[in-house]
């Protein structure tokens, strides 16, 4: 009996020294992917800002960026890899990720080959919104940064702007997913009280149409600054090295709105008029489809 009870004992103390050393891997793991992840994040900001930072000669928006833009889509590449590889993304979401992003690349395609759509309308931007607010901000910025990748790849829409539109796109859904926490918090009482789906839906909406709309204009915005300091656009409008920053974001916005607020508005108008037709029934689709599969992203590790 006695060589019982220790035997147990024993094993009671190994299973509690075992989930001690999990939740020790756990955490260490986590924090290199939240660092790994704010990397990432540095480096796009840090890419957007250089020129404004570090004065480079005018080259025109055809070549802007030319030189650098290599050396950063392959760092941006290099961890985008690197977090999935810390981030427990099993076959099933690493499948789903793919679908998702060859069903954007096919509506890029579609978009620009079989039916144009008239100046900056993207039918792209419905999945990174919505995704992103299903998911997640990890899994939307994810799902943002590889699907402009693949469509780019798809449609030959490569070329210096390429790393900056992978960021413009991860950020859209990394904003969604923050977004959809509050779409989280009000689904808690939809679950408790089913007559609150109708009122859940009209919520989803209330955030979804306005956030879709400014980002419209947002992502446009963001992407002219990549070659805005390096390119001549007149007097009044260019960028100038010592500028102050009231200067200088006056001068920015009347080139935004001289050269791509109208481009731009097509794109706010369209994300808006495409997540009110088909926004509640894709989130629901996704909804369902997280739930199933247990749709969250989290770190990995061995224990040994």
């Amino acid at each position: 009996m006695r060589d019982q009870r220790q035997e147990m004992e024993g094993e009671w103390l190994a299973t509690r020294m075992q989930d001690e050393h999990f939740r020790r891997s756990s955490f260490i793991v986590r924090l290199f992917g939240d660092a790994l992840f704010a990397l990432i994040q540095i480096v796009g900001v840090g890419a957007f800002a250089s020129p404004l930072i570090v004065p480079q000669s005018p080259s025109g928006e055809a070549l802007a960026r030319s030189a650098d833009a290599p050396l950063v889509l392959g760092v941006t590449l290099i961890g985008l890899f690197a977090l999935l590889g810390v981030m427990r993304v099993n076959a099933k979401r690493i499948a789903v990720l793919g679908v998702l992003c060859a069903v954007n690349a096919v509506l890029r395609l579609a978009a620009t080959v079989v039916v144009p759509m008239p100046n900056g309308f993207s039918p792209m931007f419905l999945l990174f919104i919505l995704v992103g607010y299903a998911y997640g901000a990890r899994f939307g910025f994810l799902f943002g940064a590889f699907s402009m990748l693949t469509s780019a790849l798809a449609t030959g829409g490569v070329g210096p702007w390429l790393p900056f539109q992978i960021f413009g796109a991860g950020w859209v859904g990394m904003s969604a997913g923050l977004l959809g926490t509050l779409g989280m918090q009000n689904g808690e009482c939809r679950k408790r009280f089913s007559s609150f789906a109708i009122l859940h839906s009209k919520f989803d909406l209330a955030l979804l149409l306005p956030f879709g709309f400014v980002w419209g204009l947002l992502y446009g915005a963001l992407l002219n600054l990549y070659f805005w300091p390096l390119v001549d656009a007149g007097a009044g409008i260019s960028w100038q090295a010592g500028l102050g920053i009231g200067d200088a974001l006056a001068r920015y916005a009347a080139f935004y709105v001289t050269t791509s607020l109208w481009w731009d508005l097509a794109r706010a108008i369209g994300n808006v008029a495409l997540l009110a037709g088909l926004g509640i029934p894709i989130l629901r689709v996704l909804r369902r489809f997280g739930e199933r599969f247990q749709f969250e992203v989290m770190p990995v590790f061995e224990t040994h």
